[in-house]
Formats: structure tokens, sequence, C-alpha cells
């Protein structure tokens, strides 16, 4: 499991939730023995192409696991032929906003903290949990740079970005 807390939690959501209902009470063997079953269950899962990918990224790591530790013998990961359509693929075309979308949108948010949370975003490309977590110490406007230190999750700080 790893050791970053929202990693690990996110990994447990997909354990609870997802592989141990329908797979818990098979042995590794039985489910290495049907990967095609694997993809065709991943194929009807409600939910998007990554979280699915996630998905069979998470048992995948159980069969490395199991493999590490003696409990499943050392081969080709049988996960590794299960197969889970448009996972790589971006589902929404990406755009670049003009000048006046830009202007646009941020007449919109006039509320603040958000609204300067929402042009530091845009402007350094950060991400909500990074931008939330910005301290003015980590700006150096003499050489122009900014240092991405820290993340903030579910209300926790967390030193790894």
């Amino acid at each position: 499991m790893p050791e970053h807390p929202p990693t690990a939690a996110a990994y447990r959501n997909y354990l609870e939730n997802y592989c141990i209902p329908q797979w818990g009470g098979l042995e590794l063997t039985d489910i290495a023995a049907q990967p095609l079953v694997v993809e065709k269950w991943l194929d009807n899962l409600h939910r998007a192409s990554k979280t699915r990918a996630h998905i069979k990224s998470v048992m995948r790591q159980v069969f490395e696991y199991a493999m590490a530790d003696g409990k499943f013998p050392i081969q080709r990961n049988p996960l590794e032929l299960a197969r889970v359509k448009g996972a790589s693929k971006s589902t929404q075309q990406k755009r670049t906003l003009t000048c006046e979308e830009w202007e646009q949108f941020i007449d919109h948010v006039n509320a603040e903290p958000q609204r300067t949370a929402v042009i530091t975003c845009f402007s350094l490309g950060l991400r909500r949990e990074e931008v939330w977590a910005v301290k003015w110490s980590d700006f150096d406007f003499i050489n122009r740079t900014v240092m991405i230190q820290r993340t903030i999750i579910g209300g926790k700080v967390y030193d790894r970005v």
C-alpha cells in the first residue's frame, strides 16, 4: 500500500468498493486463469475509463505484491492481458481560451480568495490542491520563480506534491 495517505485512501477505495466485492471470494490463481473475464467486468463497470484503469492497476499491484511475497508464482502479471478501452484517451478535446474568453470567465468569479486562486491556477498551471497550500515564502520575486512544495488534500497539509 502506498505511504502517501491520499493515494493509500484511493487504493483502499478501489479495493473495498470494487475488487473485493467482485473477486474477494476467489483465489488469485482463479482470477489469473481468466484475465478476459476481468476485462469484461471492467468494461461493464459504469465508471469513467480512467477510473476503470485505476481499478485494474490496483488489481495488478495485488498480483505484484503476491509474487514478491511468494504467495503467487513469479510470472507475467495476468492483469497485463486485460485491457481497459479508452483509458489512455482524453474524453474531451483540450483547447486554449482566447483572451476574450478568459476575461469573460474571470469577470464571473467575484468572491475572494477564489478569484485570486483561479488567476493563480491559470497563470501558473497549478492544481487546486496546490494553490491553497502556496505561501508567500514560496515566491521568489527577484528570480521570478515559485516553489510548489506542499499540497492540501482533505484539509490536511502534505509536504509531498
